[in-house]
C-alpha cells in the first residue's frame, strides 16, 4: 500500500504575508514601487497575461485535496481561469492604492533580464480538476483580493 499523494500546481497565488516587497512576484515588486510612490515597472509591453489566485481559494482546494480520496494520484491546477494582462494588473494595483505619485513605466526585457529570456506570454491553468474532482470554485475577485492584500502592506508598513 503506498503513501497517497495529491500533486497540485498553484498558479500566481498572493495575499498578505506574501513575500518581501520588490523581490520575487509581480505583486510583491508593484507594491514596493507604489508604498515609495514610484513608476511600476512593466516589462516588455504588458501584454502577457497571468490568472492571480488569492490565498483563501488556494488554501481551500489544499485542504480539499487532501481530505478527499478520490484525489488520490492526481495532478490538480489550482487557480482562477480570469486571465489578467500585467498591464492591466499593475493599473488596478495603482487604483486601489489610491496613490496618484505611481505611474507605469515600460521597460525592455533585455533591461531587466538580459537578452537570453523569453517570458511566457499566456499562462492560464485548466482547473476542470480543481472544480469537478474537488468541487472548488475561486470565490475572491481579483479586485476583492487585491484590496485586501494591499491594505495588509500598508498596515504593515506602518506598523514596523
Amino acid at each position: 500500500m503506498g503513501l497517497p499523494v495529491v500533486v497540485l500546481r498553484f498558479f500566481n497565488v498572493y495575499g498578505p504575508r506574501l513575500d518581501r516587497l520588490d523581490v520575487g512576484r509581480v505583486f510583491t515588486i508593484f507594491m514596493g514601487q507604489l508604498l515609495r510612490g514610484a513608476d511600476l515597472t512593466v516589462v516588455g509591453d504588458g501584454t502577457q497575461t497571468r490568472c492571480f489566485t488569492y490565498v483563501s481559494d488556494a488554501v481551500e482546494a489544499m485542504v480539499v485535496a487532501g481530505l478527499k480520496p478520490e484525489a488520490n494520484g492526481e495532478v490538480i491546477n489550482v487557480g482562477t481561469e480570469v486571465e489578467t494582462s500585467i498591464l492591466e494588473f499593475a493599473r488596478l494595483m495603482i487604483k486601489l492604492y489610491g496613490s496618484n505619485k505611481s505611474g507605469l513605466k515600460l521597460v525592455s526585457q533585455e533591461q531587466i533580464y538580459g537578452p537570453s529570456y523569453e517570458d511566457i506570454p499566456r499562462r492560464v491553468p485548466d482547473t476542470t480538476k480543481m472544480r469537478t474532482l474537488l468541487g472548488v470554485a475561486p470565490k475572491v475577485s481579483l479586485e476583492q483580493g487585491l484590496k485586501l492584500t494591499i491594505d495588509w502592506f500598508e498596515n504593515a508598513q506602518t506598523h514596523k
